[in-house]
Order: C-alpha cells, then structure tokens, then sequence
C-alpha cells in the first residue's frame, strides 16, 4: 500500500473484527443497504453506538498511541459510486455528541480504487484541512486500499491523520493457515468491548473519556 501511495497512516485501530455472514457483517450491511428505512435505521443505530462507545472508552489510549489529540472525525466517502451523502457521514449526524465533532473533509477522486488497489488520486480535499489534526472514520476496513487512500488525501493536503478507525476489520480465515490460527486465536477470547487493543488489553471503564 505504501508503495501505491508513498505514504500510509500507521495506526490503524478496528473496533471489532468480523467475518463474512456474521451480525456484524450483516448490520454493517443493513445500515446502508437494508430495503426498509426502519430496519436501516436501526442498524445505523448500532454503528454509532458501537463508535460513541469506543471513542470514550478508548479515545484516551488513541490519543497516547498517536501522540497527539483530533480536532474533528471524519470518514471516508464511498467509492462505489453512490451518491448523495454516505450512510455513515449522514448517521454521525444523528448523534449530538458525533456530529459536534465531525467535518466532511474528502470527495471522491478520479483515481481508480479496487479491493487491492490504492490511489493517490482516489480522493481528494474538498476544504482546507492544512494543519488540521483528523480521527479518520470508516465503516469496514478489508485491505485498507480505500480507507488509505483517503488518509493519504489528506496527508497531501497538510493534515495530520492521527488514526484511521473502522467499525469492523474483516477477516477472512481461508486466506492463509497464519489468519485461520488469528482468527481461531480471537474467536476463543469473549468479546468485551471495553477491552483495549492499544493497551496490552487491559479493560477500560465505561464512560472513562469523551469523544
């Protein structure tokens, strides 16, 4: 992905891990996609709780890996070529305590994206964002070729990305018997959100910071 792109954001914390055909994987399905509105409702409910949770648990322990505070969230426009305003943009808007902290920052670029695939011109700044400090948001995160993209975006553009951090990192365990031995590894843990990957897993009191 450097190689794509020259540069790439070094600190990339999922908040949860996932497989395909899994309730993560479907409500992060059903919150853009869903047929009904209710149903996408509630599922873009989940997704912003799931964050709102995390940045106050965990916000502190980003804030330490990165060595710096952010001055807003942003995410990462679609590439797929939906229009209109990306579901996770227009459900930060939903919650005070998100939409507060949150900027549109990036558009869509010319630059060809794929699965594999980065571009330096896949996105591009639609603001000034020299000098700004970003907490990058995204809802999925497989190979990192969209989501780095847009960091690199705004790394061109003089802004600090202090971390990107997707909802959910997908994991496929037949890719390798390395990733089936990971995921086997994970699976065997009980998920407990207030469990902290940056800090040699120690578990955080909820409600301990703020977003």
């Amino acid at each position: 992905m450097a190689g794509q792109l020259g540069w790439v954001c070094p600190l990339v914390v999922p908040m949860s891990l996932y497989v395909v055909r899994s309730p993560l994987h479907d409500c992060l399905r059903r919150y853009k996609d869903a047929a009904r509105q209710d149903s996408r409702r509630r599922a873009a409910r989940s997704v912003t709780t799931l964050l709102v949770r995390f940045l106050v648990d965990h916000g502190d322990c980003l804030r330490t890996a990165a060595g710096t505070g952010w001055d807003y969230l942003s995410t990462v426009p679609s590439s797929t070529g939906r229009t209109g305003t990306h579901p996770l943009e227009a459900a930060l808007g939903q919650v005070r305590e998100l939409a507060a902290r949150h900027r549109p920052t990036l558009c869509r670029g010319p630059g060809r994206l794929g699965h594999t695939r980065a571009s330096v011109n896949g996105f591009s700044t639609c603001r000034p964002v020299d000098g700004d400090r970003v907490l990058l948001v995204d809802d999925t995160f497989t190979s990192g070729a969209r989501a780095q993209s847009a960091a690199a975006a705004l790394h061109r553009a003089g802004a600090q990305v202090v971390a990107i951090v997707p909802v959910g990192r997908v994991i496929d365990p037949s890719h390798s018997p390395h990733v089936s031995a990971y995921w086997a590894t994970r699976v065997s843990e009980t998920f407990d959100l207030g469990r902290c990957c940056l800090d040699g897993g120690a578990s955080r009191s909820p409600g301990a910071g703020s977003v």
